[in-house]
C-alpha cells in the first residue's frame, strides 16, 4: 500500500482484511485488531493496533489524538503512514494496484437449433419446402477482449458443428406424355462446421451481469455427405444428387452473461444458399439458435 521508512501492507481473504507494517526495515508485524462478543447484546474490539502505531510512529505531525481516531481501514491507515513519512522527510511510494484484465476466454457452447430449408428449380418451377427441423449443435468459442473502452468490445471466433436432415418430401407429376403419373421423392442432408468470426459488444448491468450483441460473418465447411437428392418412383438407379456448396453469410445474436462464467444467447443465421454456382437450383437455409455457454477460463 505504501513503501518507505514506514511501510504498510495489506492481506485480504474472503471478507477479512489484515494490515502489516515495517519501520526502518524491521521485522514485518501485524497491526492487531479483533472484534469479540462483550455480552449477548454488545460487541467489543481489541484495538491494540493504536498502541502499536503510537509506539512506532510518533512524530510532530502525528499526535496521540490522531492515532486515537485512526480506524482499522485502508483509508485511515494509509493517511497516517503518509503523514509519518512526510514528517520524517522519507521518500515513499504508493504502488498502483494492477488490475488483472480478462484478455481471453474459452467457452463451451452447446445449442438447440430450429432450421428451415427450401429449394427451387428455376427451370421447372419445382418448389420444395422441407420445413422446420430441430437439431443440437456444439461449438467452442474463442473470445479475445479488446484493451480499450473498459473491455466492452471483443473479437469472437466460434467453430460449431451443425446438421440438418429432412424427412422425405414427395411430389406427384403427371406430364401429358406420361400414361401413369410419377412420384418424385426429395431428401436433404446437410452437415457442416460453421466458423462465425465477428465482433461482440457488452452492456454491463452490474458487477455480475452483462448483456451482449454479436455480429458475425460465417464461414461454412460442409461435410462430404451433404447433398439434396431426389428419385422418381420408377427409378432403379441411384438417386439424382444436387451437391451442396455454400459461401460466406451473416449471423446476429443477443446474449446474457453471468459472473463471466455462464451465458445464454439467441442467434439468427441469415439466409444461406446451399447451391452456389448451380444455375438450375436455388435454396434458402436459415436457423434460429438458443445457445448456452460455460466459460472454462
Amino acid at each position: 500500500m505504501i513503501e518507505g521508512e514506514a511501510s504498510l501492507y495489506s492481506y485480504k481473504e474472503s471478507d477479512i482484511t489484515r494490515f502489516f507494517f515495517e519501520n526502518n526495515d524491521s521485522v514485518l508485524e501485524q497491526l492487531v485488531y479483533k472484534k469479540y462478543n462483550f455480552s449477548n447484546t454488545k460487541i467489543g474490539a481489541n484495538e491494540h493496533y493504536k498502541q502499536q502505531l503510537w509506539t512506532n510512529f510518533k512524530c510532530d505531525n502525528v499526535p496521540l489524538r490522531t492515532i486515537k481516531n485512526v480506524n482499522y481501514t485502508k483509508r485511515d491507515l494509509l493517511r497516517l503512514f503518509i503523514k509519518y513519512n512526510e514528517c520524517r522527510d522519507s521518500k515513499f511510494t504508493i504502488p498502483k494496484n494492477k488490475i488483472k484484465r480478462d484478455v481471453f476466454n474459452l467457452t463451451l457452447r452447446p445449442g438447440f437449433r430450429s432450421n428451415a430449408l427450401t429449394i427451387k428449380n428455376e427451370e421447372s418451377g419445382v418448389d420444395i419446402d422441407f420445413g422446420q427441423q430441430n437439431s443440437l449443435s456444439f461449438g467452442l468459442e474463442f473470445e479475445f477482449i479488446m484493451p480499450f473502452n473498459k473491455s466492452k468490445w471483443a473479437i469472437v471466433v466460434e467453430p460449431t458443428y451443425q446438421h440438418y436432415e429432412s424427412k422425405d418430401i414427395s411430389r406427384t407429376i403427371n406430364p401429358v406424355n406420361l400414361v401413369i403419373p410419377q412420384t418424385i421423392s426429395y431428401n436433404a442432408t446437410y452437415k457442416s462446421i460453421e466458423v462465425p468470426i465477428g465482433v461482440r459488444h457488452y452492456f454491463f448491468l452490474n458487477k455480475f451481469s452483462k448483456l451482449y450483441l454479436n455480429g458475425f460473418a460465417v464461414l461454412d465447411f460442409k461435410m462430404e455427405d451433404s447433398n439434396v437428392n431426389f428419385s422418381f418412383s420408377n427409378q432403379t438407379s441411384r438417386p439424382n444428387i444436387i451437391p451442396v456448396k455454400t459461401r460466406l453469410n451473416a449471423a446476429v445474436g443477443l446474449g446474457y452473461k453471468f459472473k463471466n462464467r455462464y451465458s445464454t444467447e439467441i442467434r439468427y443465421l441469415i439466409n444461406r444458399n446451399l447451391f452456389v454456382n448451380n444455375t438450375l437450383w436455388r435454396s434458402n437455409y436459415n436457423s434460429l439458435s438458443f445457445v448456452v455457454g460455460y466459460t472454462l477460463f
